[in-house]
């Protein structure tokens, strides 16, 4: 798992670093982007480094999805289906409500000894 990461960061900070300037790989012509989006992104590859630092330094948070598959020599090797860069307060959120949808069907209760985690009133910041 980690050579895969490792393969991954050098993989995408290369792209991004020659987003702009690579004319044969044609990145932006392959991945179109919203105006607003190109607009942000020209504007920050504009900005020295003391502005916006280089995106090795500052690659935020990203994941990739992957399957694992095995061969016919029994070796696993993992085939990324997606990098998404959703933010991990996405999913504490989406668990916060899967629980409490869980309780109000009577799924999560002391009468089945499953106790939720968390009380979701809280995690929504409402007590």
């Amino acid at each position: 798992m980690k050579e895969l990461h490792n393969a991954l960061v050098i993989a995408v900070t290369d792209i991004v670093e020659r987003w702009w300037t690579d004319k044969e790989a044609q990145f932006p012509q392959r991945m179109r982007l919203e105006a607003e989006e190109e607009e942000l992104l020209r504007w920050m590859d504009a900005q020295g480094v003391d502005v916006v630092p280089p995106f090795k330094r500052r690659l935020g948070s990203w994941r990739p999805d992957f399957l694992i598959e095995e061969d016919c020599f029994g070796e696993e090797n993992f085939r990324i289906t997606e990098i998404n860069a959703r933010f991990s307060f996405n999913g504490f959120m989406h668990a916060a409500y899967a629980q409490q949808a869980l309780i109000d069907i009577g799924v999560c209760s002391e009468l089945n000894g499953l106790v939720p985690v968390k009380d979701f009133q809280s995690v929504r910041g409402l007590q």
